[in-house]
């Protein structure tokens, strides 16, 4: 940020210059291994994180680590697929006139999913995860996706916990457009009880 100027005058007094700053330094590294029908692909970083406002300054390390493995044909036609990931799993630092324990929130999840191809035209994907940590109470998603000719993709979910129970809908379009080359939009919708609607819109190339 740099330097807050203290410009403020009050009760006969200005204040003064505050120097503040955030610094962060992420590391990571994926490792992916095909053994045929069985993939595996695994991945960590670690991350250095802080923050100073005038005299004070506090620091993390952590670190984020994930983990897939993909069963291909192991039923004929379909695969399987499980998760694990943990995130911010680390110890803060802090800094001078603060007592409190400084760390980012802990998150552990784990997922299973199951894909069913029905022909090269239409296939369908069902997937689910467990959410917790050291903030947020137990969540659970769950969803499916239909997709199309590999280019149409519908979606539709359900979310249990952290104090709200709802829907989700979203939809996708990918598209080659030319030689190794594709470009993909995502579009998802998910209700926040009396905060109205969060909407997502990726895209990617």
């Amino acid at each position: 940020y740099g330097v807050i100027k203290g410009n403020i005058f009050y009760n006969g007094d200005t204040g003064t210059d505050l120097k503040s700053g955030d610094t962060a330094y992420i590391l990571a590294g994926a490792l992916p291994v095909d053994l045929g029908k069985i993939k595996i692909d695994s991945g960590i970083s670690a991350k250095y994180i802080s923050e100073t406002l005038d005299d004070t300054g506090v620091s993390v390390i952590s670190f984020d680590c994930g983990l897939i493995l993909s069963l291909n044909s192991v039923i004929p036609l379909s695969g399987i697929f499980l998760g694990l990931h943990a995130k911010n799993i680390g110890i803060g630092f802090p800094g001078a006139n603060i007592k409190s324990d400084i760390s980012l929130p802990m998150s552990f999840t784990a997922g299973i999913g199951y894909a069913v191809d029905f022909s090269n035209k239409f296939r369908v994907k069902i997937l689910s995860d467990i959410n917790t940590g050291s903030i947020d109470i137990l969540k659970i998603n769950s969803g499916i996706e239909f997709g199309l000719f590999e280019i149409i993709f519908l979606r539709s979910g359900y979310i249990i916990g952290n104090t709200t129970e709802s829907f989700t809908a979203g939809g996708g379009i990918a598209l080659n457009l030319l030689k190794n080359s594709k470009i993909k939009v995502d579009y998802a919708v998910v209700p926040l009880s009396d905060m109205g609607m969060q909407q997502n819109i990726q895209i990617e190339y």
